[in-house]
Parts: C-alpha cells; sequence; structure tokens
C-alpha cells in the first residue's frame, strides 16, 4: 500500500483521504454528508427529484424575504405571528404533498392502472398548485415592494379566463349539437 501512495506522491493514507475526500481538509465532512442524506430523503418522502427540492426551498425563502421586506415598505411591524403563519403555510403545504406522494407511491402498483393514472395526474396537478400559490404570493409582495402591477399574475389571470370562457363554449357547443341531435 505504502509503495501505491508514493507512486501517486501521497505519503500518508490520510493524504490520500485528504484527496478523495477534500472536504476533510475544511473539516466540513459530517454536514456534507448530513445535508445530503437530509435532501435525499426528503426528495424520497416528497417524490421529488433534488433540484425541485432545492427550488421549494428558494421559492419558500423568497416569500419569506420578500414577505418581509413587502412589510416594511408598506411601513408593517415586522411580526411573529406573522412569520408564525409563514411557517405553519409552508408546514401544510410540504405535509402535503408528502400524502399525496405517499398516496401515488401506495397505488403505483395498483392492479387496475387507471387508479394509478389518477394518482399521478393528481400528484402533477397539486405540485402545479402549489407552485403556482407561492409564485403568486411571491408576485403579491413584490407589488407591494415596487408598486407596480406584477406581469406574471396579469399574464395568469388572463390564461385563467381564457381557458374558462373556452371550456363554457365548448360547452355551449355541446348543448347546441345536443339539440340539434333531437
Amino acid at each position: 500500500m505504502k509503495h501505491l501512495l508514493k507512486i501517486f506522491e501521497w505519503n500518508t493514507t490520510f493524504d490520500f483521504l485528504q484527496s478523495l475526500l477534500p472536504s476533510i481538509k475544511l473539516q466540513i465532512t459530517i454536514p456534507l454528508l448530513f445535508t445530503g442524506s437530509f435532501l435525499g430523503v426528503v426528495s424520497d418522502l416528497m417524490g421529488v427529484k433534488i433540484n425541485t427540492v432545492l427550488a421549494i426551498c428558494v421559492a419558500l425563502f423568497a416569500e419569506l424575504v420578500s414577505g418581509v421586506y413587502a412589510s416594511i415598505k408598506r411601513g408593517e411591524n415586522i411580526r411573529s405571528g406573522k412569520f408564525g403563519r409563514f411557517v405553519v403555510k409552508a408546514f401544510v403545504w410540504l405535509l402535503s404533498i408528502f400524502i399525496v406522494n405517499a398516496f401515488c407511491k401506495e397505488f403505483s402498483s395498483d392492479v387496475n392502472p387507471l387508479t394509478s393514472e389518477v394518482m399521478q395526474w393528481v400528484r402533477s396537478a397539486f405540485l402545479m398548485t402549489c407552485f403556482l400559490e407561492y409564485m403568486i404570493s411571491i408576485n403579491e409582495n413584490m407589488e407591494s415592494i415596487t408598486g407596480k402591477k406584477s406581469v406574471f399574475i396579469k399574464i395568469f389571470k388572463q390564461k385563467l379566463t381564457d381557458l374558462i370562457t373556452g371550456a363554457s363554449k365548448i360547452k355551449d357547443a355541446d348543448t347546441i349539437i345536443n339539440d340539434n341531435e333531437k
């Protein structure tokens, strides 16, 4: 082993370990292992990839910071009650994502493929709803900060209106077709 270490210019086994795991030199190996393990467990429990877990954390942080800044901008006092509301809201959303994922996993191997497909749709719809709610909240905070209407909220409202009116037009067309068939 000593001969192998010398070939690659490592004087000791510890030198080799430091080369393999540079975090040892910085004394952050344990925090890195903890963070990686934590993110892995959270990713599995929520049924999303690490990037999505990080995006959720960024959205939570952005909502918190923009909310605090918006309160300051409006001349409001920073209160622990509002922070508590943020924590409860985040907890409910994260718990809900976990619950939806748990049901989705439970039904993924169901003999009826429709059950699995419905649960996948519910999961996707729920994650999209969570994303949209946080984007709306962050954009509302930005409206308070900048004093300008959010382009995101304006476009979102318009698309939602178009979707609803489009659906009602389809319903109206179905009614006309059904009346003509009678």
